[in-house]
């Protein structure tokens, strides 16, 4: 047998792999195998032994299984509720922190009587701010303030969050409790009585009444705790931006009325945290006036970081974006009033906006950011309250003040024009017909064509004034459509002249729109009041009778009045 071939019977050594493999299939085997067994699974019911009142809580949860259904009878449902609470009244607190208990405990309070409401408070009064500070204890405290609506439940309630709202306010799960409170569970005066904590350690046990708790009211009563006052608000709110807490509702709210009644030194000491967080201050209308604080007061690198954190969520398709926000349109109007950049604001956040007109122009919000660049300020599109946000800042700088801002306004203002000249004219152009009896994207074309006149533009919207556009509607004619052409012609003389002979090209002349109805009546009174169109308006009208009687629309009476010798 030659050295090469193997005897029978011989078999071959295992490699050391192999070795590895089967001991590890034997490794826990049946008979045959060297180790011990492994432990067999834990049953359902030693689980629950092993769990804190873990049979009781099983009893509960299968009850509420039952009774929460939506086809139960409100008898059936109403038992449930006592059956539960039979069960797990006297360890409540100490189950409700869990995470299916909590859910149980919920159920028995909105679907509970009065006096078993008021039953749980009390069980759990001693436990409310430590509920508050667990993910699903917190659950239960906001369903108390939900149905527990009656006085003596409310003050039980009130009376547990005594002392705690500061530190429960810079908890990552008890601010969340408190922005409930003050957004949905609580009246504006409860919640005020309750947040007089923030302004100092005495206010936790010696408040002032709910009609006069705010801050300028305490400042006005106690004028020589100005400064202590204005220093806790500083600190705790210090605190909320450190832990990331500047998007909640109560902590702008805190910031606002700190701002209204501090210097610029405290505006100065939040803008580091303000501008890392200036979308998130856009939620409220107090949040956007603390952000354009900042933004008055801030430097030129501040203002290009808060430019920089807008720039991509300005615009969205499935949620208002920022400029389409009712509060953060608002800011970006202010970093057009006083950011010096022009290229930076052109690139990050003009060019966004141009990309997108149809959308901008026919939103309520995003186009008041053309409508400032083309009338900035004008009390038909801003609001008192808009305008005072972008009313000028003046900053000391060696003793003296001078602007927050170094270049000119109206430079700034032209710089921008002429970067969104092109691409707003085209647009103008092209949805003329549209525009015209648009409330909201008509204001843009009347103020783009006011402001450069073009005459291709002027030639295009004279010809979409009178001619049949969607759904065979003459702009003319139409109550938005000559709403918007009196403006315009009260504006601009060149439009005036040319809509005119328009109207005069018609084979019945200018006396057909005169007659056709109210509506074109009134537009040739506003030519009739034009310089540049008057002459030609009585020429053309010289030949009619025009006479006013009781059937003559208010159009023709007030047309006849002004073409009348003594006008």
């Amino acid at each position: 047998m030659s050295q090469g071939q193997k005897r029978s019977g011989d078999e071959p050594e295992p490699s050391a792999k192999r070795q590895k493999k089967n001991s590890s299939f034997k490794k826990g085997s049946g008979k045959g195998g060297d180790n011990k067994k492994q432990p067999l699974p834990i049953d359902r019911a030693e689980k629950l032994r092993n769990k804190t009142h873990g049979v009781i809580c099983e009893k509960a949860k299968g009850i509420w299984n039952k009774a929460r259904s939506k086809s139960v009878d409100k008898k059936v449902r109403a038992q449930g509720v006592t059956d539960i609470l039979a069960l797990i009244g006297d360890v409540l607190s100490e189950v409700v922190s869990r995470h299916d208990s909590s859910r149980i405990v919920q159920f028995c309070i909105q679907f509970g009587t009065n006096e078993q409401r008021t039953v749980i408070i009390a069980g759990l009064k001693k436990k409310i701010v430590e509920l508050s500070r667990m993910p699903y204890g917190r659950f239960v405290v906001q369903k108390m303030f939900d149905y527990c609506k009656e006085k003596k439940q409310r003050k039980m309630l009130m009376s547990a969050f005594e002392g705690q709202v500061s530190k429960l306010s810079i908890h990552s799960v008890g601010a969340h409790v408190l922005e409930y409170l003050f957004l949905k569970a609580l009246s504006p005066r409860q919640s005020r009585w309750l947040f007089q904590e923030f302004f100092g350690p005495e206010f936790r046990h010696f408040k002032q009444p709910e009609e006069a708790c705010t801050l300028k009211h305490v400042l006005e009563a106690e004028p020589e705790k100005k400064a202590d006052i204005l220093t806790n608000l500083e600190r705790i709110v210090t605190k909320h931006a450190e832990k990331g807490l500047l998007s909640m509702s109560f902590v702008q709210d805190i910031m606002c009325s700190l701002f209204e009644h501090s210097g610029p030194e405290t505006v100065a000491l939040m803008t580091p945290y303000i501008k890392e967080a200036a979308p998130a201050m856009c939620t409220t209308r107090k949040g956007v006036v603390c952000l354009v604080k900042c933004i008055a007061h801030a430097s030129a690198k501040d203002r290009k970081k808060i430019i920089k954190c807008f720039k991509d969520d300005l615009l969205k398709d499935n949620e208002p974006g920022l400029a389409q926000h009712p509060f953060a349109h608002l800011a970006l109007l202010k970093l057009f009033d006083v950011v010096d950049d022009t290229v930076l604001l052109s690139k990050a956040i003009l060019s966004k906006l141009l990309a997108r007109l149809p959308v901008v122009c026919s939103d309520r919000y995003a186009r008041k950011l053309l409508l400032h660049l083309l009338s900035p300020r004008n009390a038909r599109y801003f609001t008192p309250s808009d305008k005072a946000l972008l009313v000028p800042v003046k900053i000391e700088v060696d003793g003296k003040l001078t602007s927050s801002s170094k270049k000119d306004p109206a430079t700034r203002q032209k710089q921008l024009l002429e970067k969104a000249k092109a691409s707003l004219e085209k647009h103008c152009i092209s949805m003329a017909a549209d525009m015209l009896v648009s409330d909201t994207a008509g204001d843009v074309l009347q103020e783009t064509l006011v402001q450069w006149e073009s005459a291709e533009l002027i030639k295009t919207v004279v010809e979409a004034a009178v001619s049949p556009g969607n759904e065979d509607v003459i702009p003319i004619c139409q109550g938005q459509g000559h709403r918007l052409l009196q403006r315009i012609i009260s504006k601009s003389g060149p439009f005036a002249l040319e809509l005119c002979k328009a109207m005069c090209a018609h084979k019945c002349g200018l006396g057909h729109w005169a007659q056709k109805g109210k509506y074109p009546a009134f537009i040739v009174v506003a030519l009739l009041k034009q310089k540049s169109s008057c002459e030609l308006v009585r020429k053309s009208l010289k030949p009619l009778k025009l006479r006013s009687n009781a059937d003559t629309n208010p159009g023709m009476k007030a047309l006849v009045r002004d073409l009348s010798p003594s006008s």
